[in-house]
């Protein structure tokens, strides 16, 4: 679909903006519950399972009176349904408890660390010891890849779907949908825009959610010119220029805060912000449920997005 864009036109990548929105997941915020629910709920799903496979050796021997004409040795009703709640509990309950695994090890790599610092130096430091961070975790036991995701209207269980557009024609150039609640580790999509089209965008905008300076010099070296908000964009309005450019940062606040900049920047809420109201106009949640099967649905909803851009492109040259 991207070429079919390319042909026609559509395809500049002078300019790119890349933004992420929360979609809903086909799953209740509802369903969401923290471990030890989802150990009760697994112990009472095994145990409704394993009464049903007894019930359904039980009848055996009453085959023609509960089954009729069928082989008879059907399942009971309900079981497969069953089956699967129990699966997907299993997958939140794992999901918890790898997420409890990797927290663990984190806080014993920092208290190691401290301590190695303290052999070094011979004395003890002074600064606090770190602390292990209880969480209370939450996994939906409809769609356990989905995630809790805080919006401006307040809470929905669903995906970050994230695109780059175009600026100027709006076709979408590169798409993903993840489970992170914020967008500080997806400025690695700009490098899919050349690996989906074969050519490297010339700018790249993004907005403070993706500010993190190692990642962002890495891309600026890779050939691509970041503007990158340092903040919100109401508090990006009130801002001075930095008196000196010391750091990275002074120089990304420098350059946005030109006239230049500011007219560049300014691209990005016209071109990626508009695009996700077109696609979520027409779409209100997610149908599918898993991660890798939202993925592709979320890359079928892109590709739908730049077909109708390429019918209406189109469409106003035959008018023309």
């Amino acid at each position: 679909m991207l070429e079919l864009c390319n042909k026609a036109g559509l395809v500049k990548l002078g300019t790119v903006s890349l933004d992420g929105t929360r979609v809903k997941a086909n799953a209740s915020l509802k369903k969401s519950v923290e471990y030890k629910t989802l150990c009760r709920k697994e112990e009472e799903l095994r145990k409704k399972v394993e009464e049903m496979l007894e019930k359904a050796e039980r009848t055996d021997e009453e085959e023609d009176r509960l089954y009729g004409d069928r082989r008879g040795d059907e399942l009971p009703e309900g079981f497969h349904s069953k089956k699967e709640q129990l699966r997907r509990i299993r997958e939140a309950k794992k999901q918890v408890e790898e997420e409890k695994r990797k927290r663990d090890k984190e806080y014993s790599r920092k208290l190691e660390g401290r301590a190695k610092k303290e052999e070094r130096e011979g004395k003890k430091i002074r600064e606090r010891k770190p602390k292990l961070k209880e969480k209370k975790t939450k996994r939906n036991t409809t769609d356990p890849d989905s995630r809790i995701m805080k919006t401006r209207s307040g809470y929905l269980q669903g995906y970050n779907a994230q695109v780059i557009v175009d600026a100027e024609t709006q076709v979408i150039v590169a798409t993903d949908i993840v489970q992170d609640e914020n967008d500080k580790h997806q400025q690695s999509m700009l490098y899919r825009v050349e690996e989906n089209t074969g050519r490297k965008p010339n700018i790249g905008l993004l907005d403070n959610g993706y500010w993190d300076e190692k990642e962002l010099r890495k891309i600026e070296e890779s050939g691509i010119e970041l503007y990158v908000a340092t903040t919100s964009s109401a508090k990006l309005s009130e801002m001075r220029p930095p008196i000196s450019e010391t750091t990275y940062k002074d120089r990304m606040e420098r350059k946005l805060l030109t006239k230049e900049g500011k007219e560049i920047y300014k691209k990005r809420s016209t071109s990626v912000e508009p695009v996700f109201g077109q696609i979520k106009n027409r779409i209100s949640s997610l149908l599918l449920r898993g991660l890798e099967k939202v993925k592709g649905e979320w890359t079928l909803i892109s590709i739908t997005h730049n077909i109708l851009k390429l019918w209406r492109a189109n469409l106003r040259s035959c008018i023309e």
